[in-house]
C-alpha cells in the first residue's frame, strides 16, 4: 500500500514485465566510516493521549471516546464513521484546534521527563523536545528540526564515536494515574528513531515499545540504500513533493493522505502537512476528515537515497531494589508507583560504520564498450592472423612448386645425357 513492490537479493534484482530482460541490475553492499556524524531524531509518544484530570476538569469527558479515532489512528481507517448516529448527534465539539487540545489535555513533557542526559555529561531538559502531532496523537521529538526545511537548523546533538558514552539517556514518568480508556489497553511509550529529514509516522515498522519498570537499551547502526530510477524495478524518486523538502516514504504517504482530506474537506488533519491550507477543526475532522481516508490508496516509490536506522532492543529491570528508597524520596513516589511509571530509555550508536547498499546496472555502458572492444580486438586479431597464414601458405606452395620443378628439370637433363 505504501511502497512500490521491488525485489532484491545477492544475485541481483530485475525489472518486471517486458523490461525484466532488458534492464537487469545487481545489488552490492559495502561498509564505510562516514565523514559525517550521527544526528538522528527520537520521537516519544505516551500510549495515553489525554490526561484524565484535564479532561474531567474541562467537562468534555464524554467527548474523548469520539475524538480518539480521529486523533490517534495509526493506519488508514477501514470503515466510515456515521456521524449522524445517536452517539454523535448530541455532541458539541470545542472551538479550539488540535494544538490547543494537546496543551490543555495532553501529557506535558515537563511532567513526563524526570531526567535527561546527553553523552553522560550534558544535562538536557524539556526545552530540547518539541511537541509533534503524529498519527498516534501528540508526541515529543528530541533533536528534531529538518535543516532543509525553512526555519530548520543544524542539530546541536551529534554523536562522534560509537562508545556507549555517546548517547541519550532518559528517565520518563508514564503518569499512569492520568490514564483514561484507550483503544490499546496498554501502558508504556512508543519510540521511533528516524532521520531528522523524515516525518514521524507510526505506520513505520521500526517502532520500539518501552514498558514501565524496565530500562530499554537501543544500540543503533545505520545503513544507506542507493536505488535506481526507472526503468529499473526500484523506480526510485527523489523529488516531487509539495509540502516537504525531502522525499521519503513517510512524507510521500502523508502528502497523499493530506491531498485526499483536502480534496474532500478543504482542510487537513493535525498530524499531516498541507502547506498553507487550514488544519481541520474537531467538527470537520469528525464529520469529514476521518471518512475521507477510507479506501485511499497511496503508492509511494522508494527514495533514491534512503537512510535507515537499524536497532537492537534489550531490557533490564528498573529501579533496582536497593535504589527504591532513594528514588521514592527523590520523585515523591511509592515503590509501586515507581514500578508502574518509571521508564528508562538509553539510545546510543553501536557502530560508526555505515552499510551502503547500492543498486547498479548489471550491464552498464562501460561494460558494453569493453565487450565491443574485446570483440573487435578478437575479430581484428583473427583477420591479421589469417593474412599471415595465407602468405605462409603461398610461400610454402611456391617453394614446394619450385623444388618440384627443379627436381623435374634435373631428371630430364640427366636422361638426355
Amino acid at each position: 500500500m505504501i511502497l512500490t513492490d521491488w525485489k532484491s537479493g545477492t544475485r541481483g534484482c530485475y525489472c518486471s514485465g517486458i523490461s525484466r530482460l532488458k534492464h537487469p541490475c545487481t545489488v552490492s553492499s559495502t561498509s564505510r566510516t562516514p565523514n559525517i556524524t550521527y544526528a538522528d531524531a527520537i520521537t516519544i509518544c505516551n500510549y495515553n493521549a489525554f490526561k484524565k484530570s484535564a479532561v474531567i476538569e474541562s467537562g468534555w469527558e464524554s467527548l474523548v471516546p469520539h475524538l480518539l479515532p480521529f486523533l490517534t489512528t495509526t493506519s488508514f481507517p477501514q470503515n466510515e464513521v456515521d456521524v449522524t448516529s445517536p452517539d454523535y448527534e448530541n455532541l458539541t465539539f470545542p472551538e479550539w484546534d488540535s494544538e490547543e487540545l494537546s496543551t490543555r489535555w495532553g501529557h506535558r513533557i515537563e511532567d513526563m521527563l524526570l531526567e535527561c542526559r546527553w553523552k553522560q555529561s550534558f544535562t538536557c531538559g524539556p526545552q530540547d523536545f518539541e511537541m509533534t502531532w503524529t498519527d498516534f496523537g501528540p508526541c515529543f521529538t528530541f533533536n528534531g528540526g529538518d535543516d532543509r526545511q525553512p526555519g530548520g537548523g543544524e542539530s546541536p546533538y551529534v554523536a562522534n564515536d560509537s562508545t556507549s558514552e555517546e548517547g541519550l539517556w532518559l528517565r520518563l514518568n508514564l503518569e499512569q494515574h492520568e490514564y483514561i480508556a484507550t483503544p490499546f489497553d496498554t501502558a508504556g511509550f512508543r519510540i521511533l528513531i528516524h532521520s531528522r529529514y523524515d516525518w514521524a509516522t507510526f505506520v513505520n515498522p521500526g517502532i520500539i515499545q518501552a514498558a514501565p519498570g524496565f530500562t530499554t537499551i537501543v544500540p543503533l547502526t545505520k545503513r544507506i540504500i542507493n536505488a535506481k530510477k526507472y526503468p529499473y524495478v526500484t523506480n526510485c524518486t527523489d523529488d516531487g513533493l509539495k509540502y516537504f523538502a525531502t522525499y521519503t516514504p513517510n512524507t510521500c504517504l502523508l502528502e497523499c493522505m493530506a491531498d485526499a482530506v483536502l480534496e474532500e474537506c478543504g482542510c487537513y488533519m493535525a498530524w499531516m502537512s498541507g502547506g498553507d491550507q487550514e488544519v481541520c477543526d474537531f467538527a470537520t475532522a469528525a464529520a469529514c476528515g476521518f471518512n475521507a481516508l477510507v479506501g485511499v490508496n497511496c503508492t509511494c516509490n522508494m527514495p533514491c537515497t534512503e537512510e535507515q536506522y537499524m536497532t537492537r532492543v534489550s531490557h533490564t529491570a528498573t529501579p533496582a531494589q536497593y535504589a527504591i528508597p532513594k528514588l521514592s524520596a527523590k520523585y515523591n513516589m511509592t515503590a509501586e508507583e515507581l514500578r508502574n511509571n518509571i521508564v528508562d530509555l538509553y539510545v546510543y550508536i553501536e557502530d560508526m560504520r555505515v552499510t551502503v547498499i547500492e543498486h547498479k546496472e548489471a550491464y552498464d555502458f562501460a561494460k558494453l564498450t569493453s565487450d565491443i572492444g574485446g570483440e573487435l580486438g578478437l575479430l581484428l586479431g583473427a583477420s591479421v592472423l589469417t593474412v599471415f597464414e595465407f602468405l605462409d601458405y603461398l610461400a610454402v606452395y611456391h617453394l614446394l612448386g619450385l623444388t618440384l620443378l627443379k627436381n623435374f628439370c634435373q631428371r630430364i637433363t640427366g636422361k638426355r645425357k
